[in-house]
């Protein structure tokens, strides 16, 4: 368990929402798998809101690196190859999270059938 909140911790603020997002998202899955229940609305917005939250949490990053080159100049690239590094987790985290979401709710719809799958889309 360390080694995950080191690791969430390692993406800032953003990277904890996205945890939660993914959270959410691997409950509605479930929910949709066991229960049968209409979920494709919160499913497609939790697809939709994981890149930008990813992209938040490199703003987030990006403005650590340029307090740093603030604070400590253009001398230490090791602290900028650092907090470049951070700012990506939840980027790639953000995509992941949507792809899987994506992948997924592009199933249910063609599970449901034809008809269905147009009722679920409007």
């Amino acid at each position: 368990m360390n080694a995950i909140s080191r690791f969430l911790d390692s993406g800032g603020l953003a990277m904890w929402l996205l945890a939660a997002v993914c959270f959410a998202l691997w409950t509605l899955i479930f929910w949709r798998l066991f229960f049968r229940a209409n979920v494709m609305r919160l499913l497609k917005t939790i697809v939709a809101i994981s890149p930008l939250l990813g992209l938040f949490g490199t703003v987030m990053g990006m403005i650590e690196v340029f307090e740093a080159i603030a604070y400590y100049g253009s001398s230490e690239p090791r602290v900028f190859a650092s907090g470049i590094a951070r700012a990506t987790f939840p980027t790639m985290a953000g995509l992941t999270i949507a792809l899987i979401g994506m992948f997924v709710s592009t199933k249910f719809i063609y599970s449901l059938g034809q008809n269905a799958g147009a009722k679920v889309n409007q």
